[in-house]
């Protein structure tokens, strides 16, 4: 059996969960999210992403294979959690706080601050919260897979939702909640830019344009329970300036690891600076700016320990002196506040790349254009499905404290579905 989102740009319009019988390859059920419009608009395009599945705690070792709970986003914006303990072939997949609406209702619809909803268009990541009641489910918004997504102007946004409708018997709240997570219901975390100089590993002075918490404007995050406000957080990529109108997180949140077995919640973002003249059949695409950020998984607010997870001086190590910043006496001391990302340039013409370092030292970024291409300067023959693909070293701290680099291939694809039934 498989279980999977009807993609996005279904025909009807509409975001569908289907189970598939892997021997038969026939749908034994095709369940239709939101009938009734109530956080969606059929007007406009929308279809599921794919899922993410985890178990509740406590479940015996000869079980520890099946799932309980599922979670994936849709092109307008809405978190759906699924029921996966109690369905069978008669009773299927439930949505979780079902109510008398069996398409049930979503845990959070993302929207930005002019109330436009925000694709999702990656699957969730899911982790236990840091209170142990229920999960924290971390995701990004932005679509990059149809023509028009390049001339988006939609606010994007990272967010944390707390997964609080698990109840008591699974790891959740004395009484788990029924209500949607709302935007005033979560904690804004704000970030700021500045150029720092640390030293590279020739222990030369280098300067490295980096993103840091906000500190003087962001609090802690304070949760919902007997008393508290908060059932999540969000950080807006969108500050308001032409430059960052379209920035993105278009890949899936992941756990990146540093020194001293530091954990982080990380993300890789894109803005593409020329867009409003962008033609679709340049190669290899329009000029980008790509940011790698991290974030302490727990409260975003909270600045990571100081070996950190990001290679800001590039010298494939992380350690003390990528936060070694160079202070107004000329002494490089210790970041006291959380040091978030340096970011790289793909240049329009020769998809060269430049700017500051990053964890994931990218190789050239190649943006193919969609099949619909059709003039002297397009590729021959146009390519079915465009990619984006980079090499990664990803850091991983041993028992010793000590940083060995494993060098993967991350690649993203795009491409339009349509319902498989």
């Amino acid at each position: 059996m498989a279980i999977v989102g009807n993609g996005y740009n279904s025909e009807s319009n509409k975001a569908a969960v289907i189970v598939i019988n892997l021997e038969t390859g026939e749908p034994i059920q095709e369940l239709v999210l939101d009938t009734s419009d109530a956080y969606s608009d059929s007007a406009k395009p929308n279809g599921l992403g794919p899922l993410y599945f985890v178990s509740y705690p406590g479940k015996p070792r000869n079980k520890s294979n099946q799932y309980d709970r599922a979670y994936a986003g849709d092109l307008q914006g809405n978190l759906w959690v699924f029921d996966l303990e109690g369905s069978d072939v008669s009773t299927g997949i439930k949505v979780i706080n079902q109510g008398s609406d069996t398409s049930g209702t979503p845990l959070f619809t993302a929207k930005d601050s002019g109330g436009e909803r925000q694709p999702i268009t990656v699957y969730p990541l899911v982790v236990k919260h840091p209170l142990n009641y229920g999960y924290l489910v971390h995701f990004g918004t932005g679509a990059l897979f149809a023509t028009d997504d390049l001339s988006s102007k939609v606010g994007n946004s990272i967010y944390a939702i707390w997964d609080d409708w698990v109840d008591n018997s699974h790891g959740g709240l004395p009484t788990a909640r029924t209500s949607t997570v709302q935007d005033s219901e979560l904690n804004e975390v704000k970030l700021k830019e500045e150029t720092v100089t640390v030293k590279d590993g020739s222990d030369n002075p280098m300067d490295v344009l980096v993103k840091e918490l906000d500190d003087a404007n962001n609090s802690a995050i304070d949760w919902k329970l007997n008393t508290g406000t908060h059932r999540g957080w969000r950080i807006d990529l969108n500050d308001g300036s032409e430059v960052t109108d379209s920035e993105r997180a278009w890949q899936p949140a992941f756990t990146a690891y540093g020194g001293d077995t530091v954990k982080a919640i990380a993300y890789n973002t894109i803005t593409y600076l020329d867009e409003g003249t962008a033609t679709i059949c340049k190669t290899p695409g329009n000029k980008a700016v790509s940011w790698s950020l991290a974030f302490n998984g727990s409260d975003a607010t909270i600045g990571l320990p100081q070996s950190g997870v990001l290679d800001i001086n590039q010298d494939n190590n992380v350690t003390e002196a990528d936060r070694k910043i160079k202070n107004a006496s000329g002494d490089y001391m210790l970041q006291t506040i959380n040091l978030i990302a340096g970011f790289t340039t793909l240049d329009p013409d020769d998809g060269s790349l430049g700017g500051g370092g990053i964890l994931q030292n990218p190789t050239p970024l190649q943006l193919h254009e969609p099949p619909n291409c059709t003039g002297p300067s397009c590729p021959t023959p146009p390519p079915t499905t465009r990619t984006a693909c980079r090499t990664v070293s990803q850091l991983t701290a041993s028992s010793g404290g000590g940083v060995s680099p494993t060098t993967i291939e991350r690649c993203s694809y795009f491409s339009s579905w349509t319902e498989l039934k």
